[in-house]
């Protein structure tokens, strides 16, 4: 399994995911398990801590809550292409439906997403989660091998007060 925090700089140990931002640390990252359509899904140790995360049973769907009550605390999700890419693949999407989102006192909701080819991992792109369809795609340059995408969802709720729900599905994961 590889974590690909783009915005995020990664340290990838044996045994355990560890990422670092600006606003703090992520990890150790775990995998739970693998959807029916072969995407893999788990989930983070925020910096924070204290969020929860609930996956359906297939891992198509995943429910995340961070409260900052009276502490702040944060929840971090995956999903992962299970295996490189093919070689000559130029474009990758994660397809969401993001059926429940709320955000109150501050609370955040943001999604990366992260491609990693030639062995490098490559810039992030960051997005504020909105509620409904979703696509989450990057691109990829032609000549490239060993390609692996990965988009995460951090919920934090960092002011007293503040809380963050999320309910999000896994539509698809679009491959060009």
């Amino acid at each position: 399994m590889r974590i690909l925090p783009g915005l995020l700089a990664v340290l990838v140990v044996a045994g355990g995911i560890f990422t670092a931002s600006p606003a703090g640390a992520v990890g150790p990252c775990t995998g739970v398990g693998v959807t029916a359509s072969g995407v893999y899904y788990g989930t983070c140790v925020g910096d924070l801590g204290g969020g929860s995360v609930m996956w359906s049973n297939d891992g198509s769907t995943v429910s995340m809550k961070a409260e900052a009550h009276p502490t702040p605390h944060d929840a971090v999700s995956w999903w992962e292409t299970n295996g490189p890419l093919p070689a000559g693949t130029t474009l990758v999407c994660f397809d969401l439906n993001v059926s429940s989102l709320n955000l109150l006192a501050g609370a955040t909701a943001k999604q990366v997403l992260i491609i990693s080819y030639n062995n490098q991992q490559q810039s992030g792109q960051t997005w504020s989660v909105t509620r409904g369809s979703i696509s989450r795609c990057g691109i990829i340059p032609g000549g490239v091998s060993n390609i692996w995408a990965q988009v995460l969802t951090v919920v934090t709720a960092a002011r007293p007060g503040g809380s963050g729900y999320l309910t999000q599905t896994l539509v698809g994961l679009r491959v060009a």
